[in-house]
């Protein structure tokens, strides 16, 4: 039998918390309370976690954290979830290097990896297999290979604050091209969007090379990148504006203004595939290719109105509006919000447009912008 959950993060006390998994309530559920259950156990934090991915086959979870501090600071943690008990963050380094933002990809020989960026020195790790059994296992000094970014006094100084890799279809001839997607903290004016192919390098150095790279100006809260399944637009995402640049004519830009509350994940209709994106009026469906636009309001009749939703998970001065949005495949869209001053979680049915509610039944349930999509057994 298969089970679907979201994966969250729950408090446990001062500085702990644990990742969780929330049960996705079915179609027909009139269940309107959800009790979270442990997935990991307990983890010391030093920070907040902005997001985070399970490398499930090495048992490792990665998180991007904000370390509070003067100045803050985005750094890439790294964690064995084997065993049990209470464990800490390590950062994810290279010989003494450390990380701003993170990605999973394949590399051009199809070999899973992680990349991550490191600003200071305008580059991109690539980190093979990790080495060590155990709770010692690690990808820490095991980076096999750096891009070096084009254009450097653009990272310098500023956190990668996003940044992923697609492999997208090129040509006739059914040949495939590594992408990167690099997106740059703010200057005070701007972020920065790099969009280039990967190209291999000269392995003897381990230094790999960008080949024709495109450089975008985007808003300066710009938070997220993204690219839909049909590999047409990269999505910017930001409190301000929504951007789309068209991948095979990156002059060719639209933007929607805001505001925006949540991240952008992708959800279907039918056969239509839409960005879906949080709103303090609900959440907007924006076609990616077919379809119209359209709106999911707030369910009426709870004491509640479109304008009152509150999406209020945010760490102010990083990503402010940088909540969670998750897509699950029977074309339902998740949040977490609050609803009638408790903590919920919210579904957006893209099939019927209706919005439905269900109480978050943990006391100690704490605000986080990372939010997927968990599928076992079946």
């Amino acid at each position: 039998m298969t089970s679907e959950y979201l994966c969250a993060w729950r408090a446990k006390e001062a500085g702990k918390i644990s990742c969780c998994l929330i049960p996705i309530p079915s179609r027909s559920s009139d269940k309107q309370k959800i009790a979270p259950e442990d997935l990991f156990g307990t983890f010391v934090t030093d920070g907040f976690t902005v997001s985070c991915q399970d490398d499930q086959s090495n048992k490792l979870l990665y998180a991007q954290t904000l370390m509070l501090g003067s100045p803050s600071s985005l750094q890439v943690c790294e964690i064995s979830t084997e065993g049990s008990g209470t464990r800490s963050w390590r950062p994810l380094k290279n010989h003494g290097t450390t990380f701003s933002a993170f990605a999973f990809g394949v590399d051009l020989s199809d070999n899973a990896v992680v990349y991550a960026a490191d600003p200071a020195n305008s580059r991109l790790y690539q980190f093979g297999p990790p080495g060590g059994s155990g709770t010692e296992k690690t990808r820490t000094d095991r980076a096999t290979a750096y891009y070096a970014l084009p254009d450097p006094d653009r990272w310098k100084g500023n956190s990668i604050v996003d940044f992923l890799t697609r492999r997208l279809p090129q040509g006739g001839g059914g040949e495939e091209l590594n992408m990167a997607y690099v997106l740059s903290g703010s200057d005070g004016n701007n972020t920065h969007l790099l969009i280039t192919p990967l190209k291999q390098g000269d392995e003897s150095s381990g230094v790999k090379y960008f080949d024709a790279p495109k450089i975008i100006t985007c808003d300066k809260e710009a938070h997220q990148v993204v690219v839909d399944p049909q590999h047409k637009w990269a999505w910017v995402v930001s409190p301000n504006v929504l951007r789309l640049i068209d991948l095979q004519n990156t002059d060719n830009i639209h933007d929607t203004p805001g505001p925006w509350n949540s991240k952008l994940a992708f959800a279907y209709s039918g056969n239509d595939c839409y960005g879906v994106i949080a709103s303090g009026s609900g959440v907007k469906c924006v076609p990616v290719d077919n379809g119209k636009e359209f709106w999911i309001v707030p369910a009426e009749g709870k004491g509640e109105s479109a304008s009152a939703l509150q999406f209020p998970y945010v760490i102010e001065n990083l990503v402010p509006g940088a909540n969670g949005i998750v897509a699950s495949p029977d074309n339902r869209a998740w949040t977490l919000g609050e609803w009638n001053a408790k903590d919920a979680l919210h579904g957006w049915d893209l099939q019927s447009r209706a919005h439905a509610v269900y109480d978050i039944s943990a006391p100690d349930f704490v605000f986080n912008n990372t939010l997927h999509y968990v599928r076992d057994g079946g």
